[in-house]
């Protein structure tokens, strides 16, 4: 008898506890949630070196939907188009209010090794690789690297980067989640 009362106990611990799960009335779609958009609004220096920068990737995003939607699982990659690459993601998630927008500062790591070894890696000696890596490495704010000389370095001419961009992110919200995928370019 006794474990046949503990037995119909559990079961009915487990009926509320699923009933408590199950979303209420208030919480159905009333509309399907689109994507948010987003952009990245720049990418700023931060800190200056001979072998590797530090930049801060502004990225935001608004939220097209009347109603507020959480965005998680943000990764984004920026590339420079000469080899230097910024791929990282936005820990937790964050929350967006309908017709609102939220601009999340991102990290990034530029070195001077890696855009020399993808000059070289196209095939030229390592002299030609600098030299054609120095307009790019002074473009984004890089300090002179070693081996060049202040002269040299003063007379480089900066080669504008344009950063191109993926960002990839979760929305959710009404019981709705969406993967999205933004594509971009910035100067």
């Amino acid at each position: 008898m006794k474990s046949k009362i503990t037995w119909v106990i559990l079961a009915l611990a487990v009926v509320v506890l699923l009933g408590a799960c199950a979303p209420s009335a208030q919480q159905a779609p009333t509309a399907e949630s689109v994507c948010c958009t987003g952009k990245v609004d720049g990418v700023f220096l931060v800190r200056a070196g001979a072998d590797h920068i530090v930049v801060i990737p502004m990225i935001s995003f608004s939220n097209p939907n009347p109603h507020e939607v959480k965005i998680s699982d943000v990764v984004y990659r920026i590339d420079t188009g000469v080899g230097m690459v910024i791929y990282d993601q936005f820990p937790g998630c964050h929350y967006i209010p309908a017709g609102e927008t939220v601009t999340l500062p991102g990290t990034g790591y530029l070195s001077w090794g890696e855009l020399v070894a993808e000059q070289a890696g196209k095939g030229v000696t390592m002299p030609v690789a600098v030299g054609t890596a120095l307009p790019y490495w002074k473009a984004v704010g890089g300090k002179t690297p070693a081996g060049i000389t202040a002269d040299q370095w003063k007379a480089i001419e900066a080669k504008a980067v344009t950063y191109s961009y993926e960002v990839s992110l979760y929305t959710s919200a009404d019981g709705t989640d969406k993967f999205c995928t933004l594509k971009g370019a910035v100067k």
